[in-house]
């Protein structure tokens, strides 16, 4: 499901619709081919082999090392993965962890609690159905929880909402201010702008840390990890120049 979502191509929207409209043939639409996720597709070229662990591990082993993509592990970079399509992301983690939490997290809780209700106690089964109970329950707690801070934790590779909005907001705000230098901002404009600023606001201080490091990895791939010496130290010969 992830593959078909993330890392599969597609024909665009308008050349899905000539070919089905029998305006282009299905041979000359294939060379419009892009990626479903851009974003996700730049990431996989860039870092193949923790891509292709992840895919193997989640295949294999529970679909929840698929998580790591974003799981920010040491902050490493490989460890968050972007998303154009991240709600079709949440989405499907969603439902995945709901169906997982009901087929097998519940089934045990019901399988634990109607064993020990019929076992005696003080032998080793009664005390592997008494873990299994205690971590099953847990599991639907922190998967729960997960479930309700899943949003919050993506956020990094979220679009920003509100650009155009504020865009929009500036925009009329100074027509008004045109018009009417005397009036007062609307009321409710004023609040829609304040609750936009907070946001952007709060986007930036938690991603300050990620901006700057991106900033780094930018200037070091243009220029090398360099070491630069003061032309003030260097005897050329010439008058020196201000080196602030």
């Amino acid at each position: 499901m992830f593959v078909r979502n993330f890392d599969s191509k597609r024909l665009p929207v308008e050349i899905d619709r000539k070919v089905r409209l029998d305006k282009m043939k299905k041979e000359e639409s294939l060379r419009y081919l892009g990626p479903r996720d851009e974003k996700f597709t730049d990431f996989k070229s860039k870092h193949a082999f923790v891509t292709y662990t992840i895919f193997t591990l989640s295949a294999t082993i529970n679909y929840k090392f698929n998580k790591m993509f974003y799981s920010f592990l040491f902050d490493f970079q490989v460890f968050q993965a972007p998303f154009s399509r991240v709600k079709v992301y949440r989405k499907l983690l969603t439902l995945f962890t709901i169906v997982y939490a009901i087929c097998v997290d519940l089934a045990l809780v019901c399988i634990d609690i109607t064993a020990l209700t019929q076992i005696e106690r003080g032998n080793q089964l009664h005390i592997t159905l008494t873990e299994t109970l205690v971590l099953s329950i847990l599991s639907i707690i922190l998967s729960a929880t997960e479930l309700m801070l899943l949003k919050r934790t993506m956020s990094y590779t979220e679009p920003p909402k509100s650009k155009n909005q504020l865009k929009g907001l500036i925009s009329d705000d100074s027509d008004d201010d045109n018009n009417n230098l005397d009036k007062k901002y609307d009321k409710r404009r004023m609040a829609e702008r304040r609750e936009l600023m907070i946001d952007l606001l709060r986007q930036v201080k938690q991603n300050k840390q990620l901006f700057l490091n991106n900033k780094l990895d930018e200037l070091i791939c243009a220029f090398g990890d360099r070491r630069c010496k003061s032309m003030m130290d260097l005897g050329t010969g010439m008058d020196l120049e201000d080196d602030p």
